[in-house]
């Protein structure tokens, strides 16, 4: 399922690309704001067949009762971990369009090794949530990573269409 995601961030690399290419930056804009909405609804229909129905899902994989109750709640962590990840994928995607690569890189960073791993550390071992606590602290940093991306997208969208916007003082 996270392939969708990594597709539409791709296409929304590639739309916004254009769109910065001809220094259109509403549509620029337009673009990267549109590959989360499209991300958002594939991944909702998914995201609820994790939560609701992750027993059936465990079953696709085994038949043994004692794996099938270890999976169920990690299905239904998962269901969440797919929409927030497929949000920062495609606000990532949508930088890089524009050009941008080091700032969504330190974002990353930030998110994932300074955020996820020290959170996945304390819920697995000293809060006793063993591969449940590495989930959720995959979902945060994820959380983390997408608002701190499309923040990023959001600021360089407004500046791009507000110097555009200005007269050309070179005249």
């Amino acid at each position: 399922v996270f392939m969708m995601a990594s597709g539409i961030g791709g296409a929304t690399s590639v739309r916004v690309g254009i769109a910065d290419g001809r220094q259109d930056y509403p549509d620029m804009a337009l673009a990267g704001w549109t590959g989360l909405g499209v991300n958002t609804l594939t991944m909702i229909p998914f995201s609820l067949i994790f939560i609701f129905i992750p027993d059936t899902l465990a079953k696709f994989y085994t038949s043994d009762p004692d794996l099938i109750a270890m999976a169920t709640p990690l299905f239904i962590l998962s269901g969440w971990l797919l929409f927030v990840d497929g949000a920062q994928t495609v606000m990532g995607s949508a930088l890089r369009g524009r050009g941008e690569t080091w700032v969504p890189a330190l974002l990353y960073g930030i998110s994932y090794y300074l955020i996820m791993i020290p959170l996945g550390w304390a819920l697995a071992f000293p809060a006793e949530r063993g591969v449940a606590g590495l989930f959720e602290a995959t979902i945060w940093a994820s959380i983390v990573s997408a608002l701190l991306l499309a923040g990023r997208f959001h600021l360089l969208a407004r500046r791009d269409i507000r110097n555009a916007a200005k007269p050309d003082q070179h005249k």
